[in-house]
């Protein structure tokens, strides 16, 4: 049999630079990975860490299905990097048989968790770089917690928390190597002042700092977060999200001090007037030292509608913000 005939036989083989990239392709359709990984058996490997990087136990049903995998091919575990975990009703019966087989689970680096939990149930993970923290009823203790557990974290994201005085005192909280750090307060107007401690435990360290304001903030809140963020020596990137522009104009005057490279604006504009009083709130402000702005507006239905009122906006938007657009720094998403 000639080489023709072999390779005819045998079919095409792919480099294997070209099946990753055929199944990072695939990365969110299950379905065709799943049949690629039975078709070829080069690419099984490829294919089964596209399919099981991520899981998620929202559900008991869940949580015990993964664990029984765990048992029968504890090899599986080594392509999980991301893992999603729910407590249901302050119980970790649903999560023991997963917390008993984390030994499988050494490549976890991203963790969602979804309710108190404490440090002895997080220890079991290892080197996680990365967490994403819903919990409501977040206290000074959950803080430590998170931090002794993993103390090479440089990704924290708290979404959801409640802004009560239940912190305790700042000196509590560890000393952390993040560098990115992202809150999402869940602050009405009838709750106190937020103290916010985790930005001044140590943030020499952190660069990149997310937080998204969901109620009107008073002149007290505003001087006490920017006297926090001024003790980032090392923030480059900031971003800021608020539907309020009463937040962001008490905002803006303060966010021109140098060394911020990015600056990122969420806004939710609700009507044409919400729009000029945006133009006018961001034409006041200098944004001379941003190498880059990026302003995300969120508008509502019915102003997508109007397509004069929305080129009214492009066009006085551009013309506010002419020195930004002449420099090439701006970028506007609606």
């Amino acid at each position: 049999m000639n080489n023709t005939a072999i390779a005819a036989h045998h079919g095409v083989v792919f480099p294997p630079e070209i099946a990753d990239r055929i199944m990072s392709y695939l990365h969110d359709d299950k379905a065709t990975l799943k049949a690629c990984s039975l078709t070829c058996r080069p690419w099984y490997l490829t294919a089964l860490y596209h399919t099981i990087h991520f899981h998620s136990t929202t559900m008991p049903y869940c949580a015990h299905g993964f664990a029984n995998l765990l048992t029968h091919s504890p090899h599986i575990g080594s392509f999980v990097r991301e893992l999603s975990l729910t407590l249901l009703s302050d119980s970790y019966s649903h999560l023991s048989p997963i917390l008993k087989l984390s030994k499988h689970l050494g490549n976890v680096h991203t963790l969602t968790l979804c309710g108190l939990f404490t440090g002895r149930y997080l220890t079991v993970f290892g080197a996680v770089c990365h967490i994403r923290l819903f919990d409501p009823y977040c206290t000074c203790h959950t803080f430590v917690s998170v931090f002794n557990a993993f103390p090479s974290l440089v990704d924290f994201a708290l979404d959801a928390y409640t802004a009560k005085p239940t912190y305790g005192p700042i000196d509590t909280l560890p000393a952390w190597p993040l560098k990115k750090l992202r809150l999402t307060p869940m602050i009405t107007p009838m709750t106190k002042p937020p103290s916010f401690p985790l930005l001044r435990a140590n943030p020499q360290s952190i660069s990149h700092f997310e937080l998204q304001i969901y109620h009107v903030l008073d002149d007290t809140q505003v001087l006490e977060l920017f006297a926090a963020l001024e003790l980032f020596q090392a923030l480059r990137n900031l971003s800021l999200v608020t539907p309020s522009l009463a937040s962001l104009a008490s905002l803006m005057p303060r966010l021109q001090w140098p060394g911020i490279d990015k600056l990122t604006l969420g806004v939710f504009p609700r009507s044409m007037s919400d729009v000029d009083t945006l133009i006018r709130v961001l034409s006041d402000a200098d944004f001379s030292s941003a190498s880059k702005v990026v302003l995300r507006l969120q508008c509502m239905r019915h102003m997508l509608y109007i397509q004069r009122d929305m080129g009214k906006f492009r066009t006085s938007l551009e013309e506010s913000l002419k020195g930004l657009c002449a420099r090439g720094v701006l970028s506007v998403v609606i």
